[in-house]
């Protein structure tokens, strides 16, 4: 791909020739591809997918000036506005992630180059030909990372705002909705057009002798077509409820199953002691809400009594708050939240509220999803949130394995501290006795894909299974999430084969034959189309 004169950035490869200017939002759109070479079922293929990188005509200078209003908070805003954007450097196209801003230098400090103390001026002057404008503004500093772990060496990469270009789309970016139908023209493709820009760049590779030349020397041919796939169809599933089933249909809606059917379990005596917390002028609202709530879940034979109703003057965080802490005290099943809109600070604190210091369900519900037209329909899936925060299920499908554990695995970083990851695991307890489930969380390194703490969460879980059925598990199904398609070989090297050791030691000590395990690596990003 280097003969066809392409750009690496980050991990693709980008074609700076072929941009596509948005002049009124002051960036442009470099055209790319990501591609990966695997071993599949039977043959070695060349996955290719159309990508494009977003790059903003703006400078961490320009940035930099909107930031200068404020002179007391000047540089903690610059810092919280920059720290972790990915920038591009004109003069090399490169790509680096700003981790640090240095105010005590300046383009006027030197560095030692080949033995002699030059001063940032004279190097971008000397090197590209570059003048740097304003001689005071801060240097940023990029550590880059990934190098750093792979040969010990923290190499630090010392930026000038004014030559960095911002890449990547900011909230306010996304939510603009002229911004986002001006890049969708290009971005979303259909399928035509796009099995059409697969085979240009496919007879690019073929008839650029550069890339031809490295083909040859491997002694490989690059196939004219895309690749053709035998199809299957499977048989919708059976959901069964109550007392009778019903199909899944078409396309795996079956909300319409609803009107009619019964929930498979539900608390015996209903939800009898809940609360629910509004704001005082949201009382008209709430009352339309909890008359949907409660015939929607009449017909699905979950038995919902009034609530004990808590007004609080104002939609503050901590009013909520209070009022939940007011409310805990006597001991609800389950605490109902209407607030205005989607905050996130006051969701969160919500939830931290109800499920860590209080361990009561939260449901919150928004004040326009109350005032919807389709609020019956609304109405009958909250009916189910509900059933299920309790502890009970809804519905289920036909399983024929008995003895079957299903687990799920995750791990997921910190977005507040990169350096922080938690890995959690849910499992089953066989659907076909009852549809009780374990689940346990913990801290996991964030540098290491491969889960150090997976076998203590899975043996908490076969202990679960065994005081609940007497017996082990004869089947496992794993199902694990958060591997790159990289990271496969050394999982299966150090992770699977280590949970395979432990199980067989744990079966023996159970006096029990080894159970049959799957392994299933779910990959959620993937870049295969079917066309």
């Amino acid at each position: 791909m280097k003969g066809l004169k392409l750009e690496l950035v980050g991990r693709n490869l980008f074609d700076p020739h072929a941009k596509i200017p948005i002049r009124d939002h002051q960036m442009e759109l470099w055209p790319g591809y990501e591609t990966s070479i695997r071993q599949h079922e039977k043959d070695i293929m060349l996955c290719a997918e159309i990508t494009h990188k977003v790059m903003r005509t703006e400078t961490v200078y320009e940035i930099l000036k909107r930031c200068s209003n404020n002179p007391s908070r000047h540089q903690d805003e610059f810092r919280a506005n920059v720290l972790d954007l990915v920038v591009l450097t004109d003069y090399n196209n490169k790509t680096y992630r700003i981790n640090d801003v240095d105010f005590a230098q300046s383009p006027k400090s030197t560095f030692s180059c080949k033995g002699k103390d030059v001063s940032f001026i004279e190097y971008y002057l000397t090197k590209y030909n570059i003048r740097i404008r304003d001689h005071n503004q801060p240097l940023l500093i990029s550590k880059n990372k990934d190098k750093a772990q792979k040969t010990n060496a923290s190499e630090v990469v010392v930026l000038i705002p004014e030559l960095c270009r911002v890449t990547g789309l900011t909230e306010s970016m996304r939510s603009n909705f002229q911004l986002m139908r001006a890049m969708s023209d290009y971005t979303r493709m259909n399928p035509d057009r796009r099995i059409d820009r697969l085979r240009r760049f496919n007879n690019r590779l073929q008839n650029t002798a550069d890339s031809v030349k490295v083909l040859n020397d491997w002694n490989m041919k690059l196939d004219e077509n895309l690749i053709n796939v035998q199809g299957r169809i499977i048989a919708p599933q059976k959901i069964v409820f109550n007392q009778s089933k019903c199909s899944s249909g078409e396309s795996a809606d079956w909300t319409r199953c609803f009107r009619d059917q019964r929930l498979l379990t539900t608390p015996s005596e209903g939800i009898d002691r809940w609360a629910v917390i509004t704001p005082e002028r949201n009382s008209f609202d709430l009352k339309t809400l909890l008359d949907s709530l409660f015939r929607a879940a009449s017909g699905m034979g979950l038995k919902i009594r009034s609530p004990h109703v808590i007004k609080i003057q104002d939609d503050r965080t901590g009013s909520y708050v209070r009022a939940m802490d007011k409310c805990a005290d006597m001991d609800p099943k389950l605490i109902l939240c209407l607030v205005p809109n989607n905050n996130v600070e006051r969701y969160s604190s919500i939830k931290k509220r109800g499920c860590v210091d209080r361990a009561v369900p939260t449901q919150v519900v928004t004040i326009k999803t109350s005032k919807n037209r389709g609020l019956l329909s609304i109405a009958t899936k909250i009916a189910i949130q509900l059933n299920c925060k309790l502890g009970y299920t809804p519905w289920m499908i036909e399983l024929p394995l008995s003895g079957l554990m299903t687990i799920g695995f995750d791990i997921a970083k910190s977005a507040r501290d990169r350096r922080k990851a938690y890995g959690a695991l849910v499992a089953s307890m066989d659907l076909q006795q009852n549809s009780t489930y374990f689940s346990t969380v913990s801290e996991c390194s964030a540098f290491d894909v491969l889960a150090n703490n997976l076998w203590p969460m899975m043996a908490k879980a076969l202990r679960q299974y065994q005081g609940e059925h007497q017996k082990l598990p004869a089947r496992i199904l794993f199902y694990r999430d958060g591997v790159s398609s990289g990271s496969l070989k050394q999982l299966f090297e150090y992770e699977v084969k280590d949970i395979v050791e432990k199980l067989d030691i744990e079966y023996k000590r159970a006096n029990s034959g080894p159970p049959m395990l799957a392994y299933i690596v779910v990959t959620k990003s993937s870049n295969t189309r079917f066309f």
